[in-house]
């Protein structure tokens, strides 16, 4: 399972260095850190989905650029919108013929 992860977050590090305007290598391994954390706290929130979902990589750079910047206690307070209205998208709805109908 952690091969699982590791192999999910290190295609998307270089990308996250990127949008926080990061050259250096020497934070990697704190970055790699935050951006586990932070997916795995936006599937607990939202549901589950993979870094290639652009809303969903979206909030998690998000995530990990208030915890770099050491706020994030303001960051659900602030995405709130965005990630309610995500975890809404990722419901299944069910088919009509799915839910049961009182007669």
């Amino acid at each position: 399972m952690a091969a699982d992860v590791k192999n999910e977050i290190d295609p998307h590090l270089s990308d996250l260095k990127a949008y926080l305007h990061i050259v250096s290598s020497e934070d990697d391994t704190n970055l790699k850190s935050l951006l586990n954390t932070a997916h795995a706290t936006l599937k607990r929130w939202c549901g589950l989905f993979d870094l290639e979902n652009e809303e969903g990589k979206q909030l998690v750079f998000d995530y990990v650029r208030y915890m770099h910047a050491g706020a994030s206690e303001y960051f659900y307070k602030n995405f709130q919108t965005q990630i309610i209205s995500f975890g809404f998208s990722l419901m299944e709805v069910p088919a009509d013929d799915a839910i049961p109908k009182n007669k």
